[in-house]
């Protein structure tokens, strides 16, 4: 084997090491997750026993989020993707103003990625809220293959990038 080769596969052998590390990641955060959500429902079983002994209801507490990642375009934060319990909430950066109605919004990032995700799994939910027109964040429910999350990532980078508002 030649050192051009040793170093070809040298690189190679780094780059998927790379990948994994940031697969395990993911897993690690899926697991995190359906970790919240068995102490969620373990909570509830407990709160209906109570309910039982009739004591008083106590309000649930809201859940989490948790930052996923931070994703940027020429240095300014367009998007935060967060983690909370079995779902995934995507908020756009404070001067990014994603118009609902859109094409690049509409056809791309609603229709053709997250409808096509929803075809390809079909527990997989969404809702889009937005106040006026302006998305104020975009929940995605049972996600939790890295896969569909790099889609969702590339989906956002590329559509919200097209809102960036200068202050």
């Amino acid at each position: 084997m030649s050192e051009e080769d040793k170093e070809r596969l040298k690189s190679l052998l780094k780059e998927r090491i790379d990948q994994l590390s940031k697969e395990v990641e993911v897993l690690k955060m899926c697991l995190e997750i359906l970790g919240e959500k068995t102490t969620t429902q373990q909570k509830m079983s407990e709160t209906a026993l109570e309910m039982k002994v009739e004591k008083p209801v106590q309000k649930a507490k809201p859940t989490e989020r948790k930052l996923l990642m931070s994703i940027s375009e020429g240095g300014e934060n367009i998007a935060n993707i967060y983690v909370e319990e079995n779902k995934i909430v995507v908020v756009p950066g404070k001067n990014v103003k994603v118009d609902v109605n859109s094409r690049d919004f509409k056809d791309f990032f609603v229709k053709k990625v997250l409808f096509g995700l929803k075809k390809e799994k079909p527990s997989i939910s969404y809702e889009v809220k937005d106040v006026n027109g302006t998305l104020k964040e975009v929940i995605i429910k049972n996600v939790t293959e890295e896969r569909d999350i790099k889609r969702i990532e590339g989906a956002v980078k590329w559509t919200f990038s097209r809102f960036i508002s200068k202050p």
